[in-house]
């Protein structure tokens, strides 16, 4: 009965096989191509995977099985939402210590810093407006009482030393305060009349002490020329060979017009003419008011921050 089976199949195979070869054109030649089709054959194509054969208990023909598939090597596909895996760390990197230094990748998700606003924006640097000039050079004093017979006229030399320090205002005004200190010299008198009452001043000198407030403006047209302008209250003192006395206090007022030159970035170099009024009393045998007439010529270093 198993051998009729056999050879019943085997029968049925030889004839599908004829069947086909005579349905197929010769060579195989497609008309729509310049090349030959390959051969049909009749026969499924064999997989590559091996099969087995498992016996059927009552004789019947075996049955063919199909080995198990093989196991995927391919990682499982990430969820939706999930994080990456983190990336490897660089080379050289130590276990649990910090990463070499080099440009690394930000972490995802990427996060980027929020624009700057205008409270984080950094503060600007506030220039400085200090001022400072010191003056020194000679002078002369004159002065007159207001007699109007016999009138007195003193006269002398003079060396003027002043300070100004404050700040700029702008860049045009510059405002503070100042010492100004002239010491006179070869003081000498002379009177309208000669009539034996004149004054002997041979071992006498004479200084003026003040103190200001001043201003100093530029001219932004012209830069270097300036015009200082100074008000405040001075002291007369007079120095004999055995005596020593200050006169009162009194107003003094004074102004000038001066040119510099740029000899750093903040430093300066020129000179002022300037003259300062007041009025002094003079104590000789009698006590004499006058009127002070002090001009100078004086050599100027000014330090302007602002400048």
């Amino acid at each position: 009965m198993r051998q009729q089976a056999q050879f019943a199949a085997f029968a049925w195979t030889l004839a599908c096989a004829a069947l086909a070869s005579a349905q197929t054109p010769k060579n195989n030649a497609d008309p729509r191509a310049g090349a030959p089709s390959p051969p049909v054959s009749a026969f499924p194509p064999v997989s590559a995977t091996a099969t087995t054969t498992t016996p059927a208990a009552n004789g019947d023909a075996a049955t063919p099985t199909a080995p198990p598939a093989a196991e995927s090597s391919a990682p499982p596909a990430p969820s939706p939402g999930a994080m990456p895996p983190a990336p490897p760390a660089p080379a050289g990197a130590a276990p649990g210590g910090p990463p070499p230094p080099g440009y690394y990748y930000a972490p995802y998700p990427y996060y980027y810093p929020p624009p700057p606003t205008a409270g984080d924006a950094a503060p600007q640097k506030r220039h400085s407006k200090f001022y400072m000039s010191l003056s020194i050079g000679p002078g002369l004093f004159r002065a007159h009482n207001s007699a109007t017979v016999d009138e007195r006229h003193f006269s002398g030399g003079a060396t003027a030393v002043q300070l100004f320090l404050g700040g700029r205002i702008g860049s045009v005004v510059a405002v503070g305060g100042g010492y100004i200190h002239e010491q006179i010299f070869a003081l000498s008198s002379k009177d309208d009349l000669l009539n034996g009452n004149e004054p002997d001043l041979g071992n006498t000198t004479v200084s003026t002490d003040s103190l200001v407030f001043f201003q100093d403006l530029s001219v932004p047209s012209t830069p270097g020329l300036h015009f200082p302008l100074y008000v405040g209250f001075s002291v007369l003192t007079e120095h004999a060979a055995t005596s020593r006395s200050s006169d009162p206090t009194v107003f003094l007022f004074g102004g000038g017009v001066g040119y510099d030159f740029d000899v750093g970035s903040h430093f300066r170099l020129g000179g002022v003419l300037r003259a300062s009024f007041a009025d002094y009393t003079i104590t000789e045998q009698t006590g004499t008011d006058v009127t002070v007439f002090l001009p100078a010529l004086l050599l100027t270093a000014t330090y302007d921050a602002a400048k």
